[in-house]
């Protein structure tokens, strides 16, 4: 009798161990899933700042070329004037 009570306490804690074990897997699921989740929002983000950056940087070189042709566009008017005044 006393070999049937070891082997059944013994059966109580390796089913123990196997539900601890199963609950501390899924815990770790979870923890892996909101880090990942917290990365992803940390790399949407980045590559959304980084777009916004790009399209600022298109529109500057736009303006600024645009800046220069009517920068010429003045001169060049300018120029004629004294042309012909001479």
């Amino acid at each position: 009798m006393e070999l049937e009570n070891q082997i059944g306490q013994m059966a109580e804690n390796v089913k123990s161990i196997k539900d601890d074990t199963t609950n501390a897997i899924a815990d770790l699921k979870s923890d892996i899933k909101v880090t990942r989740d917290e990365m992803q929002n940390q790399i949407d983000g980045v590559l959304a700042a980084q777009k916004k950056a790009a399209k600022k940087a298109v529109a500057d070189k736009k303006a600024a070329a645009e800046a220069k042709k009517a920068a010429k566009a003045d001169k060049a008017p300018v120029a004629d004037t004294k042309a012909k005044a001479k």
